[in-house]
Order: structure tokens, then C-alpha cells, then sequence
């Protein structure tokens, strides 16, 4: 949803890069300029403590094990 197929480049998809991703907010869909970050995996508690150490709130977390991704984290955060 948030990379539709006519905004995905390939070569963009850099660490570092700004792409364009499609967010929904209250007032409907908009697009925002997101950096591409690096691929790291951490525990769930290392990265929810780091990013709300940078002014975020949890909202809510889930977390999946299955067996084509293995185990996935989904965090949601609120700017304070």
C-alpha cells in the first residue's frame, strides 16, 4: 500500500535515499518524503526504546511467526 507499483524504483531503494511513500492520515491518503534506512534486526525492546528515545510514543506493537517472513514486528508510534 505505502509503495505502489508506479512510485517503486528499484535503484532508489538505497539507504539514505528520500522516496516518496503513500501514508493514510484523518484527513485521507497523502504522500510524504520517507529516507530509506538500512536493513538491521534488533530485539522488539531495542527498537521501540531507540525510537521513542527520539520523541515517539508506542501506540501498539504485534508481532507474527510465520513461516514465509519468519518472525515480523509491526510497531506503530505517535510523535509526543
Amino acid at each position: 500500500y505505502s509503495l505502489p507499483d508506479k512510485m517503486y524504483d528499484k535503484k532508489a531503494m538505497v539507504a539514505g535515499n528520500t522516496i516518496d511513500r503513500r501514508i493514510r492520515t484523518i484527513k485521507g491518503d497523502k504522500i510524504i518524503p520517507l529516507k530509506v534506512l538500512p536493513y538491521i534486526e534488533k530485539q522488539v525492546g531495542v527498537l521501540k526504546d531507540e525510537i521513542c528515545s527520539l520523541g515517539f510514543e508506542v501506540k501498539t506493537s504485534f508481532q507474527t511467526n510465520t513461516q514465509a517472513f519468519g518472525s515480523s514486528s509491526l510497531i506503530i508510534f505517535t510523535k509526543n
